[in-house]
């Protein structure tokens, strides 16, 4: 979901304690100068040394924290934002008869359903995000498996 999600990769400036992946499958917490990286930049690791630059793909993940704050709208209390939230949670989500709560099995996933459909206009399909108008329900919604 993260690493399809563009815009908010797009976003990304690295701080102590962002959570990535990078292209071997290795979950870390950014710490600068991690593996000789001192630099990420556009989702690639800088790595430099005898001469060489080698660049490693990072995809960050985002923490709840970050999401929560992506979701602000300004000059909207933070609180009125949460409350849209969860009246967003309570509605089916586009395209499926079940609400959002009941397709994305955490709650980072359900904060990212949620900036990405505010802030981007996109929605989850189980594979992509998928912009437009999603009101003649063609759009096949499929559910996370939590069973794997």
């Amino acid at each position: 979901m993260c690493e399809n999600a563009k815009e908010i990769q797009h976003q990304w400036n690295q701080e102590h304690g962002d959570v990535y992946i990078d292209e071997t499958g290795r979950v870390t917490c950014w710490i600068s100068n991690v593996d000789g990286v001192k630099k990420v930049k556009s989702g690639f690791g800088i790595h430099s040394g005898n001469g060489i630059v080698r660049l490693t793909k990072y995809v960050w993940l985002p923490r709840l924290n970050q999401l929560i704050e992506m979701a602000q709208k300004p000059g909207k209390r933070y609180e009125l934002t949460t409350q849209d939230f969860f009246d967003w949670v309570k509605k089916p989500y586009q395209g499926s008869p079940e609400r959002p709560n009941q397709l994305f099995p955490s709650l980072e996933q359900l904060w990212l359903a949620y900036v990405m459909k505010q802030k981007f206009g996109s929605i989850w399909n189980g594979s992509q995000w998928i912009r437009g108008s999603f009101t003649g329900g063609n759009t096949k919604i499929v559910r996370f498996r939590t069973d794997l």
